[in-house]
Parts: C-alpha cells; sequence; structure tokens
C-alpha cells in the first residue's frame, strides 16, 4: 500500500509460501504462476492481476522495501497507513507481520514487517532530532477483535475484567478507542517487548487448518507525535498493523461449539472489509 499522491490510496499486494512440510510428504505441487504483477491458474486460464506478486523464494527485506519502507517515512510527514495481512489459516500472514516479536526467529532475515518498520522508525526519529531538532514522541498500543470485542493486549488487569475498550464516534466523525493502554516508547528494543508481550495473550487454538491458529484480528498500533508543542509544526499520524484471522470456510476447519462461533464471528468481521 503507498500513498504517494499520484498513485492509489490502497494497494494489493500477493505474496506466495513455499509449500510446507506436509504438503511435500503428501506430494502437492503448486497450482499457480506468477509473473510481475500477476497470478495465473493454469488449470482454468484465469489471470490475476495485483500492484505486487511475490514468489516462493521471495524474503522478508524484498517485501518490506517494496511494500513497508515508503509508509514509514510518510507517517512523519503526517500521513496515516495501515497495512493488513489477509488470508486463510497456515497462508503466513503472522509470518510476514511478524506479529510474534522477535523471540520466535534466531535469523535477523526472516524478521517480519513490524521489527523491520520498528527499527526504520527510530533510525529516522534520531535522524530528524539530529539534523532537523524535532521533538518526536512515539507510542504504541496492542489490542485484538475477538468475537467482536475489543481486548487490551497491554493491560491484564482489564483483560481480566469488564473494563474493555469502547470505540466512540468523536464529533469530527473520526472514530477512537477509549479505555485503550498507550505506551511511550523510547528505542526499537522496548517496542519490540511490547509487541512479545501482548502476542502472548493472543487468543488461539488448534483447528483442521493449523494447531496453533489466531482465532481473533491482531491490531498493533504506532504514534507519531512530531513537535506537539508547536501550533505551526505539530504534525501526528498512525501506523495500524492489522494481522487478521484465518479466512477460510467453516467446513475446512471442521469447528464445531465456541470455535463454530468464532469462525462466524471471523468471517462477519472479514465481510467489513468489502463495504
Amino acid at each position: 500500500m503507498d500513498i504517494q499522491t499520484q498513485q492509489l490510496n490502497v494497494q494489493v499486494a500477493v505474496r506466495v509460501r513455499p509449500l510446507s512440510n506436509k504438503e511435500l510428504n503428501a506430494k502437492d505441487e503448486c497450482c499457480l504462476k506468477n509473473e510481475e504483477t500477476r497470478i495465473i491458474l493454469p488449470q482454468s486460464g484465469k489471470i490475476f492481476t495485483f500492484d505486487h506478486v511475490f514468489n516462493q523464494d521471495s524474503n522478508q527485506e524484498e517485501i518490506f522495501d517494496s511494500c513497508v519502507t515508503n509508509l514509514v517515512q510518510r507517517c512523519f510527514e503526517g500521513y496515516n497507513s495501515t497495512i493488513l495481512a489477509y488470508g486463510q489459516t497456515g497462508s503466513g500472514k503472522t509470518f510476514t507481520m511478524g506479529t510474534l516479536g522477535l523471540d520466535q526467529y534466531s535469523d535477523q532475515n526472516e524478521w517480519g514487517m513490524i521489527p523491520r518498520a520498528v527499527y526504520l522508525l527510530f533510525d529516522e526519529v534520531e535522524k530528524r532530532k539530529q539534523e532537523l531538532d524535532q521533538d518526536i514522541i512515539i507510542t504504541c498500543s496492542y489490542i485484538e477483535l475477538y468475537n467482536e470485542q475489543i481486548i487490551d493486549l497491554l493491560n491484564e488487569s482489564t483483560m481480566k475484567s469488564n473494563l474493555q475498550p469502547t470505540i466512540r464516534e468523536e464529533k469530527d466523525h473520526t472514530i477512537s478507542i477509549q479505555n485503550l493502554t498507550q505506551i511511550s516508547v523510547m528505542n526499537p528494543q522496548d517496542m519490540l517487548q511490547i509487541l512479545n508481550k501482548g502476542g502472548t495473550h493472543r487468543t488461539t487454538a488448534a483447528t483442521q487448518m493449523n494447531l496453533n491458529s489466531s482465532r481473533s484480528h491482531a491490531i498493533f498500533t504506532i504514534y507519531f507525535k512530531i513537535n506537539p508543542e508547536s501550533e505551526e509544526e505539530s504534525l501526528s499520524a498512525k501506523f495500524h498493523f492489522v494481522d487478521l484471522a484465518g479466512s477460510e470456510r467453516l467446513k475446512k476447519t471442521l469447528a464445531i461449539g465456541k470455535q463454530m462461533e468464532e469462525g462466524i464471528n471471523i468471517n462477519q468481521s472479514l465481510l467489513v472489509l468489502g463495504n
């Protein structure tokens, strides 16, 4: 997604993941071809065109440089940005986004979009403080949307009570979340510790599609305030990183009872994306 004035505000990038060990053992084969910005289904002859297409050999750095770097820079100019990871369970959303933080990855090459964005933004903060003498305040929040309820992943006391965050529409028709924890952060290491902490509280469950399937949408938000004391030079922006729950059909998950209810709510909220 790029917000350059000469381009569309929304862009779609498709990443083709490699075959899993389970698929390789079953002797499955890749059923599509990709070239530059197109996905081709040979059996049906259908062709789909996107803004970016990354093949099975693409790495995290390549995707970050193509899709995220410019968005981080634009936040310092007062533009809001959002990245949505959409796909069925097991398609690589959480790996690509990096919502598990860094504890899961010993290899820096496997860092997802969030850790890479965090390090880039703090490099930019230091650069702007030294070269432009800007006062920059960075805070972050981490929530999940589970069964149509907002859960603050950074506040254990409210997670165990009824004091959950609520959505409110402001007079200017913008949407805000009340009773939400926002933590001020001074360096990338602290922010990634916060990401790790929140990730441990996410709701997961085993389904037929994945033994550790995310049953909620996770939203990690970084807030920018630049020169907040200056009326003329003050800027603010938000960068939302959204790791959506799996978009598969219920019959594929073999879910029953509580997990079926979760699946219904997941698909209902995903449907809103089309509005």
